[in-house]
């Protein structure tokens, strides 16, 4: 379990940051 917690850890703020930038991006535009 705690491989996945740590996979979790890495992954989730990546896709975060990823849709914080789209999400910005729009905000620009």
């Amino acid at each position: 379990m705690n491989h996945i917690h740590l996979r979790c850890a890495v992954g989730c703020p990546v896709i975060v940051e990823f849709e914080l930038r789209r999400s910005s991006k729009y905000m620009t535009k």
